[in-house]
């Protein structure tokens, strides 16, 4: 999951620079990390170890797995109730209504 979720934000406009930063600051690729590191990593990035920032509140025993999910399935989701997706979707925390006011 701590591979996936950093590779992610590898990806991301608005948290990829900072995470690219730490990698180079500690002479790190993430492909090449080892799962220790990748952890430090992420409780460093977005408070997973220490369940502050994005992970706070979140539970230390979780069961992880892979879903696959049809484009309907994601948007008939909600969203967690965290300020930017509460704003990006006009506060319904409705994945559809995100994808539409980005169309508007």
């Amino acid at each position: 999951m701590i591979a996936v979720y950093l590779g992610a934000e590898l990806d991301s406009d608005r948290f990829g620079p900072q995470l690219r930063g730490r990698l180079a600051r500690d002479g790190q690729e993430l492909a090449s990390a080892d799962a220790a590191y990748r952890r430090r990593l992420l409780d460093e990035h977005r408070g997973y170890g220490t369940r502050t920032g994005m992970f706070e509140g979140f539970p230390r025993a979780v069961d992880w797995f892979r879903a696959a999910l049809s484009r309907e399935e994601v948007l008939d989701g909600r969203y967690t109730d965290y300020s930017w997706w509460v704003e990006l979707s006009g506060g319904t925390r409705s994945p559809r209504e995100a994808a539409d006011q980005g169309a508007r």
